[in-house]
């Protein structure tokens, strides 16, 4: 992908060239990758990631703000017993009397995920989470995101300046150009999906009257 920096001068380019914008571009350009981010039809394993974590026994919960790029958790792991922690909610745990054993389930409230029952011994936790991407500010690259994903950005980012400007129709008429982008686009389990789907040859019998 592109630079930011260049990707700055493309967005500007396609809003008319305007000077008087030119501090306005970085927001408007963060603002649509982040919504391209959260873009639910699409999982963007580039920003996937795992964190180990050693609980000690009679630790009741983990902090998950501790972990400094975090953004939302996809599932919780007792590695030490090899168990996937069940998900449950923090008023089901509020319930129950506490005990105390191997972890089976997790509550989120807040940044803390609580253990049931209370571990009463030393295990390791592997969080798997999706992290926050880099800001993007000049001097940067888009680690985070591939080539394939530049055109709509691009787009998504004049969208979003149009808007800014209150020039509606403009960016009406450039989301109309984003649907079609996305839509011919793949995510990464997607297109591993169709590589490892098996294509076979079935025979077909054509019966002749005699």
């Amino acid at each position: 992908m592109i630079s930011y920096d260049a990707m700055v001068t493309e967005v500007t380019s396609r809003l008319g060239g305007r000077s008087d914008i030119a501090a306005r571009i970085g927001r408007w350009i963060n603002y649509a990758y982040l919504e391209l981010l959260m873009q639910p039809r699409f999982s963007f394993f580039e920003l996937d990631k795992t964190s180990d974590n050693a609980i000690l026994a009679a630790t009741p919960s983990f902090d998950l703000s501790t972990i400094a790029d975090f953004w939302f958790l996809l599932h919780l792991a007792d590695t030490t017993n090899s168990r996937r922690l069940e998900r449950s909610h923090i008023k089901v745990l509020d319930d129950l009397i506490t005990t105390t054993g191997q972890v089976q389930r997790f509550a989120r409230f807040g940044p803390i995920a609580y253990f049931d029952p209370i571990p009463d011994a030393n295990f390791t936790l592997r969080v798997r989470y999706r992290r926050r991407a880099t800001p993007l500010v000049s001097g940067t690259a888009f680690d985070d995101l591939g080539d394939e994903w530049e055109e709509p950005l691009v787009t998504l980012s004049v969208v979003k300046g149009w808007e800014a400007l209150d020039q509606r129709d403009k960016a009406s008429e450039q989301r109309q150009l984003l649907e079609p982008m996305l839509a011919a686009r793949e995510d990464v389990p997607g297109l591993e999906f169709m590589a490892d789907t098996e294509i076979t040859i079935e025979p077909v019998t054509e019966w002749r009257g005699g």
